[in-house]
């Protein structure tokens, strides 16, 4: 930062300077004895101040249920902040429309446009922040001080900085920044500062583009004047649309306030800055048509549902596939051992309250470490992707089928009997026997090759419900008949028997 250039622009006799009457205000407020009686009559000895204040009072802008006739009243009505308020306001007004300086090619229209509808938001977002909405209003008012304290010294070179961004006052940091190497947030906040205002009007002013750099204890407070800074820009931009997407967000963001929300503060604006720009006895630009920022806004929030829409079925989408992956056997494709671990007490539990069937089928390869040790582990791979691709075909959507571990496999069978499971277990043994494995793709491995299962069949049934009375036991008696099928001989099926069950197999 230039500190000489800065100083030069502090120390110039052009710089805008409040009213005596209002810096006496600025000058009571801060004394902690303050005396309402004589506030007021300070401010009643400037007859056409104290004017312009009642006016405003008794404006629909302050909506009193009865009129105001003295300063002394409105203070009793209003309280301190808005008097100091209309005070330090109207100061300021006149503070830079009383310019000697000759900046006539400087466009104080759209200034001035710009800080009534930063102003009026700054109010409107205050009041749904909980913040002091008087004070969040002069903030806003007090916001681009720093232009005209720039344009005071920098003359006709600062107006052409100024037309070249476009009434975009983001680029306009920039440009200041490369041209000058200060911005008029910077000289905002100085003058600020020089003023002796309070610390929050001079978080606001000097870091009302870049509220994350305030204090903590005012960073909500400047957020209200950045934002009311976005709400400017969609209200004056020739191209609002990023504007209003980006006021929207930070909105949502910063105040939790919905796009129907957004979309009537924004169009509150108008008529407020209308009676606000007649008041202060401002010329400002053609508000936009109520219709079209309606229209637009209608138009916008639809587009926000829709995206938001899209981004909620975007992250379900992908919480899905998380979970999937979670869920399931990378080599093989079918659901792994934690997806059998979570479904099978969920089977139990609903045949238990709907008094129906759970099959249960376990099955173990026969000689598969064989294979391993014979063809190597690219074909043991093979035949574990092949055989289950031919279980979910042959058992189809009504079983879930889960690699348990290595060459172990479990079937789940909602409402199947032990009977009906048993069936299902010997169509599966015999489709898998009568499998030919192609493995001409992997070098030095045998053309194809043919492999045999062991499976072990087990059911709760409502005959067996005391036997069969919780998940790990179903598990434990498929897995004893897997065992009792490799003693027969392997390549068979062999059912568990409720009746040859004993509490030692507990």
């Amino acid at each position: 930062m230039n500190r000489k250039a800065l100083q030069k622009i502090l120390r110039s006799p052009r710089l805008p300077t409040l009213p005596v009457v209002a810096m006496q205000v600025l000058g009571m407020i801060r004394d902690e004895k303050l005396d309402l009686r004589r506030l007021a009559e300070i401010v009643s000895y400037d007859q056409a101040l104290s004017t312009k204040v009642l006016k405003v009072v008794n404006s629909s802008f302050y909506a009193l249920s009865s009129p105001c006739t003295t300063i002394h009243q409105s203070l009793v009505y209003l309280g301190l902040n808005t008097i100091k308020t209309l005070v330090l306001g109207f100061g300021l007004v006149d503070s830079i429309n009383s310019s000697d300086t000759d900046d006539n090619t400087f466009d104080y229209v759209e200034y001035w446009t710009r800080m009534l509808y930063t102003a009026t938001a700054a109010r409107e977002i205050a009041r749904r922040a909980g913040i002091d909405p008087e004070e969040a209003f002069l903030s806003g008012l007090m916001q681009d001080i720093g232009i005209v304290a720039i344009l005071r010294v920098y003359d006709e070179r600062y107006v052409r900085i100024v037309k070249s961004t476009e009434r975009d006052h983001r680029r306009l940091c920039r440009a200041e920044q490369k041209a000058l190497d200060f911005d008029h947030t910077q000289v905002g906040g100085e003058v600020a500062e020089h003023w002796k205002l309070p610390e929050q009007f001079v978080q606001s002013i000097r870091f009302h583009h870049d509220s994350s750099r305030a204090s903590k204890q005012w960073r909500k407070f400047v957020q209200v004047g950045e934002l009311a800074n976005c709400a400017a820009d969609s209200m004056i931009l020739d191209q609002p649309d990023t504007a209003r997407e980006g006021f929207s967000r930070q909105a949502s963001e910063w105040f939790d306030l919905n796009p129907k929300q957004c979309q009537k503060l924004l169009a509150g604006l108008i008529e407020m800055v209308a009676d606000l720009s007649e008041l202060f006895q401002l010329e400002t630009e053609e508000p936009p048509n109520v219709v079209d920022l309606m229209e637009q806004a209608e138009e916008q929030l639809i587009i926000h549902q829709m995206s938001v829409q899209e981004e909620t079925n975007t992250l379900r989408k992908s919480n899905e596939d998380l979970a999937k992956q979670t869920m399931t056997d990378p080599l093989t494709g079918v659901a792994n051992r934690k997806y059998f671990d979570q479904a099978l007490p969920h089977h139990f539990k609903s045949a238990l309250e709907d008094n129906s069937n759970l099959g249960l089928i376990f099955m173990d390869l026969d000689r598969f470490k064989s294979i391993n040790d014979q063809h190597g582990h690219q074909v043991g791979d093979v035949v574990l992707a092949e055989v289950a691709r031919l279980m979910t075909m042959t058992l189809g959507d009504q079983c879930e089928v889960c690699r348990y571990g290595g060459e172990e496999f479990a079937v789940l069978v909602p409402g199947s009997s032990r009977i009906q499971t048993a069936k299902l277990a010997e169509s599966l043994r015999r489709d898998i026997a009568g499998l030919d494995i192609e493995l001409s793709a992997i070098p030095e491995a045998p053309p194809s090759i043919r492999v045999t299962a062991s499976l072990g069949v087990a059911a709760l049934e409502q005959e067996n419900v005391v036997q069969m009375s919780r998940p790990d036991l179903l598990v434990r008696v498929s897995d004893q008949a897997v065992y009792a099928a490799k003693d027969a001989g392997r390549n068979c099926v062999r059912v568990f028997n409720p009746a040859s069950y004993t509490k030692s197999a507990a």
